[in-house]
């Protein structure tokens, strides 16, 4: 399932645009089904939580980075959130049936590398979990590609399971 990684491409962050090298990667639904077994996961979450233990291991023993740089060996991950997911107003419903751009938010976890790569899978995929489960009322509300006032925020709610209600 993992390419092994070698030296010859590993990105230089102060250098990342010449060093940039972009793949593309099959993954075998029986792999990812290992890890949701093993996170007790969704699939997206599993596979978040392993690629940033993947990035994590690379952040912790780059040589690059001094072993007492502790806000250097820190690893974030970036998620995308579709915000039709938590929206349960059906005024707000039928406003977005309509429109055809993105309804989204970015959210963001930084942890230190080392602390990463000592958690299990599970505790990872958690964490992942977590970053959208308390996404602030106020950053879900705000909808800046919408180009149209946010909604108030009782309007949003958490994720329910099933497909959104407003499609």
């Amino acid at each position: 399932m993992f390419v092994p990684w070698d030296h010859e491409h590993e990105v230089n962050p102060l250098t990342g645009e010449a060093s940039f090298v972009e793949r593309l990667y099959y993954v075998e639904a029986a792999d990812i089904a290992r890890l949701r077994e093993e996170a007790r996961a969704t699939s997206v979450q599993a596979v978040s939580a392993y690629l940033w233990k993947k990035l994590a291991a690379v952040v912790s023993s780059s040589a690059s980075i001094a072993k007492s740089d502790t806000a250097a060996r820190r690893c974030s991950m970036g998620y995308w959130v579709d915000l039709r997911w938590r929206v349960r107003s059906p005024d707000f419903c039928r406003a977005l049936r309509s429109y055809v751009g993105n309804a989204t938010t970015y959210v963001e976890r930084e942890e230190p590398a080392d602390a990463v790569l000592k958690k299990p899978l599970g505790e990872v995929a958690a964490m992942v979990r977590e970053v959208a489960a308390k996404l602030p009322a106020a950053r879900s509300a705000s909808v800046s590609a919408a180009r149209c006032p946010p909604p108030p925020a009782a309007l949003l709610a958490p994720a329910l399971a099933g497909p959104p209600p407003c499609w």
